[in-house]
């Protein structure tokens, strides 16, 4: 019985003193392109600044604004805001990332929310 089990770990030591294959370098995965820098999501300062920019208006015709992500995969954001001295959220507007910054995805329907208050 011992020498069984001798023989069996002899074989067993013979068969794995081989190196392994190098690897195939076609097979490697391909680098991939630096991502997109990260910024932070957008609040109600962010909105702020592209609403002024965007539809000429002062930052303090928006009363509150809460942005919300649009879900897995999106890369914009929902935003409703209050303009004026209205304390409720009455209308909304997508933001969109350009470069470093956020920006109104559609300014023209946004802005014509303000001419019609």
């Amino acid at each position: 019985m011992r020498i069984l089990l001798i023989a069996a770990f002899g074989a067993l030591a013979a068969c794995g003193s081989g190196e392994a294959p190098a690897p195939d370098r076609a097979e490697a995965p391909a680098i991939q392109e630096p991502a997109e820098r990260a910024i932070a999501p957008p609040g109600e300062t962010e909105f702020r600044a592209a609403w002024s920019e965007q539809c000429d208006a002062p930052e303090a015709d928006v009363g509150s604004a809460l942005c919300k992500a649009g879900g897995m995969g999106a890369d914009g954001f929902s935003c409703d805001f209050a303009l004026g001295d209205d304390e409720y959220r009455r209308n909304s507007a997508e933001l969109s990332r350009s470069g470093d910054r956020w920006v109104l995805a559609d300014p023209e329907s946004a802005c014509s929310m303000a001419a019609n208050t």
